[in-house]
């Protein structure tokens, strides 16, 4: 059985290393990993930058009007209530 995706946004503005990027920005942080598709191998949960997540959740069609409205920002909160 194939597990979810998750994208949740972590935190506010602080400063880290996005792990798929690799540079170093001060903004807000998310936790990313991909769906599971090969039953055996489960992917690493990365830490990354806005751009990167709504680049690998959205692709190129739907990112921006998604990050305007803040999109996963909005999931997490209501899944946190």
């Amino acid at each position: 059985m194939a597990k979810t995706m998750i994208k949740e946004y972590i935190g506010p503005k602080q400063y880290f290393e996005c792990e798929m990027c690799g540079t170093k920005k001060i903004q807000g942080k998310y936790k990313f990993r991909p769906f599971q598709y090969i039953p055996d191998y489960e992917p690493a949960t990365l830490s990354i930058c806005k751009k990167c997540i709504y680049r690998e959740v959205y692709g190129n069609k739907k990112r921006n009007k998604a990050m305007k409205a803040g999109e996963i920002e909005k999931q997490t909160l209501t899944n946190e209530s």
